[in-house]
């Protein structure tokens, strides 16, 4: 009787650690595609925050064959409207808009952005990053050790704007 319970003991031993094995398997493997993905935004959360003091992020555009590269810089002015100006490395501008509630406003603006389909787009990839009705399916957002890196893609424009926060 006795050998028949050591064997009895054995297999459940055995049934429970394989049992075990499998779930820390499991267990890691969620944890891991669980953290390593990027966060996407729902709609109803602006993605950046807009704030009085300028912020700073770096900034890669593609759309169809222009790439630009360059900084972002937007605040809220005194009235309220959200200014957001885009340069290349060397200063120059490459665009200067304003979101004032729900009139967007373009000051300046280089050549192959001016069409009516990059305007449309850049409205409204600016209005998904600012404003509150934001977020959605195409916006990741990815924690990087510099900060926040958050990536709008197009793909049937073939378009993406990323941007990575610059911290001082």
């Amino acid at each position: 009787m006795e050998r028949y319970s050591n064997n009895q003991n054995k297999i459940k031993r055995e049934f429970v650690t394989g049992y075990l094995r499998i779930f820390l398997s499991v267990g890691a493997l969620l944890f891991l595609t669980i953290s390593c993905a990027p966060k996407y935004y729902p709609a109803g959360t602006p993605v950046l925050e807009s704030k009085r003091e300028l912020s700073k992020y770096n900034m890669e555009m593609k759309y169809g064959k222009n790439n630009m590269s360059g900084l972002l810089l937007f605040r809220v002015d005194e009235k309220g409207e959200i200014v957001i100006h885009g340069s290349t490395l060397f200063g120059l501008t490459i665009f200067n808009f304003g979101i004032d509630g729900d009139e967007w406003k373009v000051y300046s603006c280089i050549e192959p952005l001016r069409g009516k389909r990059a305007q449309k787009l850049l409205e409204r990839d600016f209005r998904k990053l600012f404003l509150p009705e934001g977020g959605g399916k195409n916006v990741k957002i990815y924690q990087t050790e510099s900060g926040k890196r958050v990536v709008i893609e197009h793909k049937l424009f073939g378009a993406e704007m990323a941007f990575e926060e610059i911290k001082m």
